[in-house]
């Protein structure tokens, strides 16, 4: 209720609300830009294309035990994804025997990819079933493509030079578990 009080006070003027009529039209103009977005799909289908391509190869070289090197049982190579997530790798790749350089094509994948990479739940069987061993990372990178997306956004709207010292220090503050945990995994900043 108050954002409507301040736009009705805020555009009593021509002027006021030629102002108002040129921030939408800037927030248009930049909902509509979305080559970073077309540039990141392409990427992210591509290199599932790719893994697909490497198991291919793999799978023609280990004649029959390729299907038990994702086993439990059996003599286990060290993936970190399974058997089902191999065979979603290999359908985009099948699927796609060149590099995918259109949106429309990355499009036509995503959903596959998505679900290799742990982003959207495989539609098998019943109840909950995992794709990759380790989903807490796969949760870590849907939340972490969020909040690049958050922060990529924030800094547009407001640039950083434009913050001030509190705003900066705010931030800081929420990122610091990220950067200590970064460290902690080994990484150096």
């Amino acid at each position: 209720m108050s954002d409507e009080y301040e736009i009705s006070r805020e555009i009593q003027t021509r002027e006021a609300q030629i102002e108002v009529i040129n921030r939408i039209n800037s927030l248009h103009d930049e909902s509509c830009d979305d080559s970073a977005l077309n540039e990141a799909l392409v990427r992210k289908v591509n290199k599932c294309r790719d893994c697909g391509v490497e198991l291919i190869a793999l799978s023609k070289k280990m004649r029959g035990g390729f299907k038990a090197a994702f086993s439990q049982k059996g003599n286990q190579l060290p993936f970190r994804f399974s058997y089902e997530t191999a065979k979603i790798y290999m359908r985009i790749a099948k699927a796609n025997p060149n590099p995918i350089s259109s949106l429309p094509d990355a499009v036509r994948c995503l959903k596959d990819a998505w679900i290799a990479s742990g982003g959207l739940p495989a539609p098998q069987g019943h109840g909950h079933q995992a794709l990759h061993t380790f989903d807490f990372i796969g949760g870590i990178n849907k939340k972490i493509f969020s909040l690049r997306t958050l922060w990529g956004n924030e800094v547009k709207k407001i640039p950083l030079e434009q913050w001030d010292e509190d705003r900066k220090e705010a931030a800081r503050e929420e990122l610091r578990w990220a950067a200590q945990a970064f460290v902690t995994l080994g990484g150096q900043l």
